[in-house]
């Protein structure tokens, strides 16, 4: 029995291991959802508040309420509203950029939406109203991760329930419509407020972090975040060098004479690819810049 219990164990990772970033954080999502809407049923709430955000003195007791809120969820349709929108745009920015980019707009992206909801909490009306504010979703990760997408690469071209042919931007504008339009309808402001966290952080991280044009001090202040958050998180190994929100895909250059048994592209010819797919989209490119882009994509994985 105890063999079973480790192979099927084995088994597991493996097929986590196996996913890709967009794939393993809805997998995390559906499998933190499932025991939580359990407890919930069981009128647990209280243990499930441990690990939302509140931006109450009570939040200072329980920081890691800026993680955890990203993976809890209230409802079935909250949540796979969420994973949709992640799953069909978040596959396409992962294969352009790579899985570690996907990661930290994610997680940032969520924190960056509960900073908003803090701030306003603290210098609007609304802590006064409502004192016993909470906030959970992972609704901040995956705007930042739309956003980053529209902005990446703005022309690349989806169907839109298999039969409408739609441009990112064109998504993304519809993200940000349907946040500011849900914002005035009153309901969950705090959750709408986490929306335009998001959306903000994903605009920033896609014009600066993925292209590589970062003010050298705000470049200084995410990567001082990005190393709280490597020590804190086990899936990123010790032994890979220090992440750096820099252009990952130029950073292949700075290795060019280094030994590789794989060659990989030029800076010139990586900026050459993007500034294409900026004009007229993902599906221009030939079978061999594709597969150009993609390696340089995958220089620096783990």
């Amino acid at each position: 029995m105890a063999g079973k219990g480790i192979g099927r164990i084995a088994e597991f990772r493996w097929f986590f291991s196996s996913q890709t970033a967009v794939q393993k954080i809805v997998s995390v999502c559906v499998l933190v959802f499932i025991p939580a809407f359990i407890f919930e049923h069981l009128n647990f709430q209280y243990f499930l508040r441990w690990f939302m955000f509140t931006p109450t003195i009570q939040g200072v007791y329980q920081p890691w309420g800026w993680i955890t809120h990203i993976f809890l969820h209230t409802g079935f349709w909250h949540i796979l509203g969420n994973m949709l929108w992640l799953f069909f745009v978040g596959t396409i920015l992962e294969d352009l950029v790579g899985k570690r980019h996907i990661w930290w707009l994610f997680i940032l992206g969520g924190v960056a939406g509960a900073l908003f909801f803090q701030v306003y909490y603290l210098v609007s009306q609304y802590g006064v109203s409502n004192p016993n504010s909470y906030l959970l979703g992972a609704s901040g990760g995956v705007s930042a991760v739309v956003l980053a997408a529209a902005i990446f690469t703005p022309r690349y071209r989806v169907f839109l329930f298999g039969i409408i042919q739609i441009e990112l931007r064109w998504i993304g504008l519809m993200k940000i419509v349907l946040d500011v339009s849900g914002s005035f309808s009153g309901n969950n402001l705090g959750g709408y407020l986490a929306h335009f966290g998001g959306i903000f952080f994903g605009i920033f991280y896609a014009q600066w972090a993925i292209k590589g044009h970062t003010p050298k001090p705000i470049l200084q202040i995410f990567n001082g975040v990005v190393e709280i958050f490597r020590q804190i998180f086990s899936f990123v190994k010790r032994k890979n060098p220090r992440f750096s929100f820099k252009n990952q895909i130029s950073n292949t250059t700075n290795r060019k004479n280094q030994p590789n048994r794989y060659h990989s592209p030029s800076e010139s010819e990586v900026n050459r690819l993007l500034e294409k797919i900026s004009q007229v989209g993902y599906n221009s490119l030939t079978p061999k810049e594709k597969e150009t882009l993609f390696k340089a994509s995958q220089s620096n994985q783990p």
